[in-house]
């Protein structure tokens, strides 16, 4: 999948993997928790959204501007 980067663009290639994953999980559908779903369901989701933070986190990190 491409992903909206300009042709002259200046991202590292571990910068654009990173933007190339958020591109991808922005466009994935979200689930969302079922009142009445099982423990593992539960715990899948809780799984899958701590993965998605970290990778926000990492990806916040790779592309804030570096300190003065």
């Amino acid at each position: 999948m491409r992903i909206p980067l300009p042709a002259n663009s200046n991202m590292s290639p571990t910068a654009q993997a990173a933007m190339r994953e958020a591109w991808i999980a922005a466009r994935r559908p979200r689930l969302v928790a079922d009142a009445d779903a099982s423990p593992e369901q539960a715990a899948l989701l809780a799984a899958r959204a701590e993965v998605a933070a970290r990778r926000r986190d990492a990806l916040a990190r790779l592309t804030r501007e570096p300190a003065r």
